[in-house]
């Protein structure tokens, strides 16, 4: 108590020391790394396109992807995309395919010898579960979320304790490419579980719109609704991340973890793959905590008044046309 976060303590050096006694140490140069992880990047306006005829990919069918790694999601993505309906690709094809280059790559599958058959990748972190999906929005559209956040810790007013609870953090972020797509990820916002305003029950609306002009009038805390900056590009993804730290902030029943959803049924390029478990956008095994989408109008979402009940959320419809690429001209309109 009192102690400032070392203790009192200097971080440990490790150092090399050669035979003839000489002892030194190696410092590697980390000012390029660090200069691209705070850099700030400009957003890129960018539009949904509509072409007719075409089946909506990211629309009302889809719920989200367990990520088993960066690699192993983006070729379940990937795959998914260019599969029937959306694509004309052989769906066993490309989940061989997408098995086959994790193997090879990486030595990793369900069907690996240990450790290669862990869920948990060196892109990861070992106490999180993911969840991820895209997301693309229209003009004077939004997208309101609903679901329910596993209790966690206070820690942001100084509290001197952490509470036992479901979780030890969650969140959801949002990021897209930025100019001319050359970022893996740029990021535009993110919602920590302190951040959400929850009802008795821990139940939340979360509400994406493109700028404050297109906010809902009710899309505020008073309604029992969170609001964020969608920001600028049209089409973005939205991880989730469940942190699970044992024995006082986990859960087992709900939390989306390799127990809960396994490599060989929640992964897309798994032959033996289940999309009832988290792959549609209606509660599965995460049951209540399952993040449900609904995408409507500004002014649909303001005649739900205030406060907004969860239950009077419409369902998400096909659009017509509906939403799939995005071109990248810049516009702010």
């Amino acid at each position: 108590w009192g102690a400032e976060p070392l203790a009192g303590v200097s971080i440990p050096k490790v150092t090399l020391k050669l035979e003839s006694g000489e002892e030194f140490w190696i410092q590697a140069d980390f000012s390029l790394a660090a200069n691209r992880g705070t850099v700030r990047v400009p957003g890129q306006w960018t539009r949904p396109h509509h072409p007719e005829g075409e089946l909506d990919l990211l629309g009302p069918s889809l719920g989200w992807f367990k990520i088993f790694g960066l690699l192993q999601v983006r070729l379940d993505a990937r795959g998914y995309q260019d599969s029937p309906p959306w694509g004309d690709d052989d769906p066993a094809a490309r989940r061989l395919q997408a098995r086959n280059i994790l193997s090879c790559l990486l030595k990793r599958g369900p069907e690996m010898q240990s450790p290669g058959s862990i869920g948990h990748s060196a892109t990861d972190c070992p106490y999180n579960s993911y969840l991820t999906r895209p997301l693309q929005i229209g003009p004077g559209m939004v997208y309101a979320l609903t679901g329910r956040i596993p209790t966690t810790p206070r820690t942001r007013n100084g509290e001197p304790t952490m509470e036992p609870a479901q979780a030890r953090f969650w969140s959801i972020c949002h990021s897209g490419k930025g100019p001319d797509s050359l970022y893996c990820n740029l990021g535009y916002g993110c919602l920590m579980d302190e951040e959400i305003t929850v009802d008795e029950s821990n139940d939340y609306i979360i509400v994406y719109s493109q700028g404050e002009g297109n906010r809902p009038a009710n899309a505020r805390p008073e309604c029992g609704v969170t609001w964020q900056d969608f920001g600028p590009e049209a089409r973005q993804g939205f991880p989730v991340r469940w942190m699970s730290v044992y024995p006082d902030h986990s859960s087992e029943e709900y939390v989306p973890n390799d127990a809960n959803i396994p490599w060989e049924t929640g992964a897309w390029a798994q032959e033996s793959y289940d999309e009832t478990l988290v792959g549609t956008n209606r509660p599965g095994v995460m049951g209540p905590y399952h993040p449900v989408i609904h995408y409507l109008s500004k002014d649909e979402f303001e005649d739900l008044g205030c406060p907004v009940d969860p239950g009077a959320l419409p369902t998400w419809q096909t659009e017509s046309p509906p939403l799939r690429v995005e071109d990248h001209s810049r516009s702010n309109s």
